[in-house]
Parts: structure tokens; sequence; C-alpha cells
């Protein structure tokens, strides 16, 4: 599978459960399906819950279902980097207030006509202690976990307007995603690879809601 380095955009699908739209989307010239499509292709179903929403940053929980219960696939912690008050915020207000209330961020983005791309800063491994807790819970796993992270700049794109609309950190259930996979999909993008200062900062925000 192709690495990705630019934008890409995939075909618009109905709701995120309907797998066989996701099915036929994946076939479709995408190198870099989103994160909803491949846990609805793994697993045969997706949803995404919003977990807290405080000082522009979203904390959800993108989730497949096991027996009926909810299972954590990926942790995102999304830091919002368009203010309101910004000049650019009108061409996104409406798609940014459905991801508040919980949609997908790069389904919403692309079913509204805009092309995505994750420009990766940092691919690794973040160790959560057992004494967290909650993503032990969300992920029905126990004990100290060892976690593939993404951490990543996200950008949308309509004619010539090019919008860093934020930054995002994902934690992967190891079932679904290792560090070797997410090396196999993205490339660490060198002009904006995290300091050491840099990613431990982003760490803490991420194990800071857990």
């Amino acid at each position: 599978m192709n690495k990705l380095h630019g934008f890409s955009k995939s075909k618009t699908h109905g709701p995120a459960l309907l797998v066989l739209s996701l099915l036929l989307s994946a076939c479709a010239d995408n190198p870099a399906p989103l994160n909803s499509e491949r846990i609805a292709m793994r697993y045969g179903s997706y949803g995404v819950e919003v977990l807290s929403m405080r000082d522009g940053v979203r904390r959800s929980s993108l989730y497949s279902l096991d027996n009926g219960e909810r299972v954590t696939r990926t942790y995102a912690v999304v830091k919002f980097n368009v203010p309101p008050d910004s000049s650019i915020y009108a061409l996104i207000e409406n798609q940014h207030a459905r991801i508040l209330r919980g949609a997908s961020i790069g389904s919403t983005f692309q079913d509204t006509g805009w092309v995505v791309a994750k420009r990766s800063s940092y691919i690794g491994t973040l160790k959560v202690p057992l004494g967290s807790g909650r993503l032990q819970q969300l992920m029905q796993l126990s004990g100290t976990l060892h976690v593939a992270m993404h951490i990543y700049s996200f950008q949308i794109r309509k004619d010539s307007q090019i919008i860093d609309y934020a930054t995002i950190i994902e934690l992967q259930h190891p079932d679904f995603v290792d560090q070797d996979m997410l090396s196999t999909w993205y490339a660490v993008d060198p002009s904006i690879a995290l300091s050491d200062a840099a990613l431990m900062t982003l760490k803490k925000l991420a194990l800071a809601g857990l």
C-alpha cells in the first residue's frame, strides 16, 4: 500500500455502519482509507462517540461492536486549529459544527467536497500505565498497554484553499493497528517532524484524558 504524502480523496458514502459501501469505496483509487473505513472493513461495524469537548480539544472513541458492546479501536485527541474569529472559519463552519456534535472528521469533509490529507509528524508507541485505567476500559483490555501512536496534521483543500484544520493524536487498539502497520501506511514528513519537547507535550495531552 502506498504511503500518503499529499492529498487524497475517496468516494463519498452513506452512514458509517453500511459496510458494503465502505468496501466499494476501498476498491477505488484511494491510497489511504479513513480510519472509519478501516474499522468497518476489519470488524464489520463502526461508530464514533465524543467523550469530551473542552478548550478546543475533542476526545473521542472510534469503536466497533463486539457482541453488542463498544470496543474502542482508535482513541483520538483532536486539537482544532481554526478559531471562530478566523477569516476562513466561515468556509468550514457547518462541517465544524457537525464534527463538534460527533460526526467523523474525514468523511464529513469528504462528503462536502473537500479533499483531505494527513501530514504525519510522528509514528511510534506510547506506554499507557495501568494506573490510567480509562483507555484499558475503552479498549476492553487489562494491564499496562503499549499502543501505536500516530500524530498528524489534518489538512483540507478545496480549489486553491488549503486549511490546517487540526492536530490529531491517535492511539490504536493493539488488535487493530501496530506501529509497523502505521509505518507502512504513512511516512513522517521531515519538515514537520516533532522535536522531543513537542512530542512530550502531545504525549501529555493524549494521556491527560485517561
